[in-house]
């Protein structure tokens, strides 16, 4: 009897996102069969509302797991391997020479970014720019089920801006050696 105007996988995702097991990423069932059988003439509401419960509950009982899966889930986020999802494409020769090149365009990105935030002038963009980061990450820690690098992606443009000012600043600093040595 209610209408439900659009609906979001959100709160799905945060189900499964957060009752992944921190060494599998597998999510377990909150609920058992017989007690999604004897719910089954809930409401989407009426359900949801007591799988909140029940999350809370799960996530208050096992802290420690939780801790876990966020810190492997950002690890998985920010690291420089790409994703190859099957196993068969592993052993192809150009999926390996795709791995080996994204792997170091990312290792030479976040070389450069580290570098960036520590030269970066404007210490508000800079802010912004890591409070972005560090917020669209937090996010996605709670809410993927698997940290994919395609939900990374709106944040490669912020990454790139940190590498530009730190390759900036170590072509100025090279430049300013060459003109001492000249001296």
């Amino acid at each position: 009897g209610e209408i439900i105007p659009i609906t979001s996988e959100g709160h799905g995702n945060l189900v499964e996102g957060l009752t992944e097991d921190p060494e599998t990423l597998e999510s377990t069932p909150l609920f058992t069969p017989e007690d999604m059988d004897n719910m089954r003439h809930l409401s989407q509401w009426e359900f949801q509302e007591i799988e909140r419960k029940k999350l809370i509950q799960y996530v208050l009982n096992h802290p420690a797991d939780i801790l876990k899966l966020m810190v492997k889930k950002i690890i998985l986020f920010w690291s420089v391997t790409p994703e190859v999802e099957r196993s068969e494409l592993k052993t192809d020769f150009f999926i390996k020479i795709f791995m080996v090149l994204w792997s170091s365009y990312s290792i030479i990105v976040y070389v450069l970014a580290i570098a960036g935030i520590f030269s970066f002038k404007d210490k508000t963009i800079l802010l912004l720019i890591i409070l972005i980061m560090a917020s669209f990450t937090i996010m996605h820690m709670f809410f993927l089920v698997v940290p994919e690098k395609r939900f990374r992606l709106p944040l490669e443009p912020y990454l790139v801006i940190l590498a530009s000012a730190g390759l900036s600043s170590l072509i100025s600093r090279i430049q300013s050696l060459k003109k001492w040595r000249l001296c």
